[in-house]
């Protein structure tokens, strides 16, 4: 795990995309799909900022194929549905293919669609050691320590066999379709922006469960089993937390 270090918000993010632009323009010079994986909520509102900002322009989209890696049980036009976000803040205005996006559908049975994307995403990628693999994928952390959907209520997520499964938090209710453990540490790019004065807190902690060989949230297990993680963030992790 490497944590990049920035002054503000908008610096981290900025690095974030300019590690997705690289790596996408690398896979482009050798005329090859770049797969990669997205997350929602507001860090990737952000990341959609910095990706169509004047520091990008040039980026050619055309080689990739785009996948979720969590997605809310709702309607695509749903104000909580990762899609419609990642729709009006990036695909539309960079004039992506639908061809190349490839939604997890959250208006289906959600067992069934679990069960169709993670066969979809087992056909469409790589699996180089017996894992489907994406070049990148994008993950984020809540600030009670959760990662894609997977909650400190259903931690056994991390472990499953399957590539999707259903999530069900306890804390509202809202059934999720989201990639399992295994499914997200065998990307080949694992990048991850935690930012802002309502991550600090979990953000150290999971450090310190990390620096003491234990961990009692998601976020602290799967950081520890990933090598190949580069965390984004304007946190000085030099800081204690009070």
């Amino acid at each position: 795990m490497k944590i990049v270090f920035e002054q503000s918000e908008k610096a981290a993010f900025k690095m974030m995309a300019e590690r997705i632009v690289s790596a996408l323009s690398c896979k482009r010079a050798r005329r090859e799909i770049f797969n990669v994986a997205l997350s929602g909520g507001e860090s990737a509102k952000k990341l959609f900022a910095a990706l169509c900002g004047k520091d990008f322009s040039s980026a050619r989209w055309d080689h990739a194929r785009f996948f979720w890696i969590d997605e809310r049980c709702v309607l695509p036009e749903d104000d909580m549905c990762n899609y419609k976000h990642a729709k009006e803040l990036f695909f539309d205005r960079k004039k992506i293919s639908a061809e190349n996006i490839f939604r997890i559908r959250g208006e289906e049975c959600p067992v069934d669609e679990a069960a169709r994307y993670s066969k979809l995403v087992g056909q469409m990628l790589p699996s180089p050691s017996g894992v489907p693999s994406f070049d990148c994928a994008v993950l984020g952390m809540g600030t009670e320590g959760h990662v894609g959907s997977i909650f400190p209520s259903n931690m056994g997520l991390i472990e499953s066999k399957d590539l999707y499964a259903v999530s069900r938090p306890c804390e509202n209710n809202q059934w999720r379709i989201t990639a399992t453990g295994a499914l997200i540490k065998s990307a080949a790019k694992i990048l991850c922006p935690i930012v802002g004065r309502d991550k600090k807190r979990i953000f150290l902690k999971t450090l310190r469960e990390i620096g003491a060989g234990r961990a009692s949230t998601p976020a602290a297990v799967l950081f520890s089993e990933i090598p190949n993680m580069e965390i984004f963030t304007d946190i000085n992790t030099d800081t204690k937390e009070k």
